[in-house]
This record gives C-alpha cells, structure tokens and sequence, in this order.
C-alpha cells in the first residue's frame, strides 16, 4: 500500500496482473464470487462429523478443493486408507493443490466438466462454491441436474449425493438458502426422493464464521441409502415456517393514486431450526428480530457451540458436542 493526495493505493492488483497470466487472472477474480475462508476449527467438525458417522476410509471425493484445506487436515488414520480425488476450477490454486498432494487424482477444472462414476464415492466432503443465480452446465452425465438446479449450490450437492455408494456419508458445506430458500425446495424434494439420500444433521452456523464475507452457512449432512431403505434417523428438512412477517415498501404506487404499495415479507426458515434450536449457533431470540436472516454470535467468546446430535450417528453413540471456532483470525488458505 502507498500513500498519495487520495488516501492509501492498493498495489496488489497491480503485482497479481504481473505474476499471473490473463487467464489466470482472470480466473482468480472470478472465483472471488466463490471462494471462502474456511476456519481450521469447522474442518476439524467435518472430519469429527465424518468419523461419527462411521467413516474411516474410502473413496473421498472433494469437488470444490481450493488449494486443500480440507484435505490437509484429513485425520491420518483416515487419509492412509483413503484414495482421494481434489476437483478445483480455478488454474493457480488447482496447481498448488497438485503440488501439495500429489498422491491424490487432482483434476483442475469445473465440477460440472468432472466425470465421476455413480455410486462410486465412501465420502463427498466439500465447501460448495455457493453463489446464488450462478448456473452451470454439466458436460458429463450429469446433464439433467445442471438443467434442474440453477444455482451451483444446489447443483453440486446433488452431483456429489449422486456419486455416493449406498450408505455413503456426504458432508457439505452450503448457503442457508438451501435449507431455508424455495430456490432450494426442488433440491431438497429431490434428495429424498431421485436421489436415495437422507438428510441426517443440519448444523447453523453464524455469520462471523467466514470472516469477513457476512455469510450464514450451514453444515449438511447427508447418507446414501442401502437398498432403497429410509435411513432410521432422517430428520426432515423439506419445509420452512415464517418466523416473522414484516411490512417493506415496494416502491410502487397504486393504479390512479399516489400511495405506496406496502407489503407483507415473511421471513422463513428451516422447520428444523424452529423445532430444534439448539442446532443454531445463534441466540433464537436476536434471530426472531432480525428482518434479515442475519444471525448474531450465540456468545462473546470466539467460539460457539454447534450440536452434532445423536441422530446423525448411524451408531447410536451419545450426542456429543463440537466448538466451532469463529475468530477470522483462525482461518486458513481458501478452502
């Protein structure tokens, strides 16, 4: 940064534009749209939530690996019985992953111009890139759920879920749109029904995780089912309840007057939040007077707690309980 008439000039622009190619660069400012900071403490809860479920190796496909967080902190035991296959789009980062596991089958492309076998994956483990009206086209055999699911989001999940073998274990990172949205009802009408999958957990997070971006994301997760059979503890995920409406202007005006139009916004959340609060890391109450689905920090500690319940354990183990780290600090290299 240097100092001028007009304040401080950012130079980093100017010195990614000399070490990357156009593309490249390119690329890069496009993944902005895409590409979070995933704190070290919520990786450790995915693979905390992978190993409650039951996995400890396989066929681990990661479909949005930036340069490999995710799989860095992949526990050993776990990763020494694993084949891993990395999918990342973006040229520079997909290099660094390359570079950094070469044991893994690392493709450096789009998610949708990946082929991965149906049914062939133990575990699909991944921050999805989640940017909404963002669409793609699969160009693999995946073409249907391109056509179906406009948002990326919504899109990759499905894909990935499609991949699972039966009783494999999908753990996603995603927007709250997609259990809260009616973008994302045909995803989640779909999972239980053309894609043979059980939501099992569904875990809050707030928007302080992601430092910096203001996003509220949720962990998803989901089971594969063996010959066709309702896993025993599917929690449902399909509606939503309004748990405010509020009144907005819309700006217009009625035909032949000059009053504003005033309407009623409900703003509607997961059923599964509502009945079951305590898979929030939110105060419940600060999120009921919220117009927007912004949720605040359940404490003023770094850290809050979300609750991997015991339906999610395939096991029957005890509900346990997860500290997700929250401080921006904590976080890592994309991904």
């Amino acid at each position: 940064m240097k100092g001028g008439p007009y304040g401080s000039i950012n130079t980093n622009n100017k010195r990614l534009r000399e070490l990357l190619s156009p593309e490249a660069y390119e690329a890069a400012n496009m993944s902005r749209n895409s590409a979070y900071y995933t704190p070290a403490p919520v990786i450790d809860t995915l693979w905390d939530v992978a190993r409650a479920m039951g996995f400890r190796g396989g066929n681990v496909l990661e479909g949005s690996a930036g340069v490999g967080n995710i799989l860095g902190l992949m526990p050993t035991d776990m990763s020494e019985q694993s084949n891993i296959h990395a999918v990342e789009i973006d040229e520079t980062a997909g290099n660094i992953l390359s570079l950094l596991y070469p044991d893994a089958n690392v493709e450096v492309k789009g998610f949708e111009k990946t082929h991965v076998t149906n049914g062939s994956v133990d575990l699909a483990i991944t921050n999805v890139p989640f940017v909404t009206g963002l669409r793609v086209m699969d160009e693999t055999g995946d073409k249907d759920l391109s056509r179906k699911f406009h948002d990326i989001h919504d899109f990759c999940i499905a894909k990935n879920v499609r991949k699972l073998k039966d009783g494999g274990v999908g753990i996603f990172i995603t927007s709250s749109g997609t259990l809260d949205s009616p973008n994302s009802a045909k995803l989640r009408t779909w999972l239980v029904n053309e894609g043979g999958a059980d939501v099992v957990g569904a875990f809050r997070m707030h928007n302080q995780t992601f430092g910096g971006t203001g996003a509220t994301s949720d962990i998803i997760v989901v089971r594969k089912r063996v010959n066709g059979q309702k896993s025993a503890n599917a929690i449902d995920v399909s509606g939503t309840l309004p748990i405010r409406t509020v009144k907005y202007n819309t700006g217009e005006t009625k035909r032949g007057s000059s009053k504003i139009i005033i309407k009623d916004l409900a703003l509607d959340v997961n059923k599964h939040f509502v009945e079951h609060p305590e898979d929030m890391a939110v105060k419940w109450l600060s999120l009921l007077r919220k117009v927007t689905p912004t949720v605040l920090p359940a404490r003023h500690s770094t850290q809050v707690r979300a609750s991997t319940k015991s339906s999610v354990c395939q096991n029957g183990h005890s509900s346990s309980r997860i500290w997700i780290g929250t401080n921006p600090k904590s976080a890592r290299a994309s991904k």
